[in-house]
């Protein structure tokens, strides 16, 4: 008799159990809460340094075109100088 497994026994062990599964639960909602944070926060990084990166191209740009207008204004007067 000492080793059989009373109705109480199972009830213990069931609410145990469910103790258990709803400390799981309560810690895969802290996670994927946490994970939303945290892909909320690189998404902003990720814009942050997008329109950084398109600044900086849009300058470059700006200067390369420049550059570009000049050396044509530079070989232009270069040649109305040598034909004139």
């Amino acid at each position: 008799m000492g080793d059989e497994v009373t109705k109480k026994d199972l009830q213990s062990l069931q609410g145990y159990i469910n103790k258990k599964i709803a400390e799981l639960d309560k810690k895969i909602d802290d996670l994927k809460t946490a994970s939303h944070k945290d892909s909320d926060e690189l998404d902003g990084i990720i814009v942050r340094v997008r329109q950084d990166l398109e600044k900086r191209m849009d300058r470059a740009d700006t200067r390369v075109t420049d550059a570009v207008n000049a050396l044509a204004k530079a070989i232009s007067d270069v040649a109305k100088k040598a034909n004139g």
